[in-house]
């Protein structure tokens, strides 16, 4: 990871948790998984920053649903 991305975990209207690497400005670098729970969604996160080369600067995000959000897609 670089100074420049970081860990997203976004609740969907399922109440599940998609874990994702992003860069800051907006875009994709990997995706980490799809979660049933927020518990194992955050363990992967940590896991995940854990083991990068690179500490990320600006850490891990947690989006829950909004369905203000839903509507905008």
């Amino acid at each position: 990871m670089s100074s420049d991305d970081y860990i997203e975990v976004r609740e969907n209207e399922q109440g599940e948790y998609d874990v994702s690497n992003k860069f800051v400005d907006g875009g994709l670098i990997e995706k980490i998984g799809h979660f049933t729970n927020l518990r194992d969604a955050m363990i992967s996160a940590e896991d995940y920053q854990r083991k990068a080369e690179v500490p990320t600067e600006y850490g891990i995000t947690f989006l829950p649903y909004s369905k203000e959000e839903d509507s905008l897609k």
